[in-house]
């Protein structure tokens, strides 16, 4: 699940070439952590959501986790924290997956 692939069976409707972009990476033993940028495409009467996420890719364990985060290059928050509105009309989304 941890490749362009598996990130395609996660996501369908996502790029699998957004899998390698990401705006900071950690270093971390088990494997690595990741801020990146994702969307969610809605109907055309919404609004896209999109999503600033840390993913942790557990290499060991085979798990991988992600969780909205607030980030310096994403600057605004969803409805329900409170870091102000994003910028542009943006929409921010909160998330929370693991598998």
């Amino acid at each position: 699940m941890t490749s362009p692939e598996g990130f395609q069976l996660i996501d369908p409707l996502s790029d699998p070439a957004d899998f390698a972009k990401y705006k900071q990476r950690f270093r971390w033993a088990r494997g690595r952590l990741e801020v990146a940028e994702a969307h969610a495409p809605l109907p055309a009467l919404f609004s896209p959501r999109e999503f600033c996420v840390l993913n942790a890719f557990d290499d060991g364990r085979r798990t991988f986790v992600s969780k909205s985060v607030q980030h310096a290059s994403m600057p605004g928050a969803s409805l329900f924290a409170a870091a102000g509105e994003p910028p542009k009309g943006r929409v921010c989304a909160l998330n929370t997956f693991a598998l």
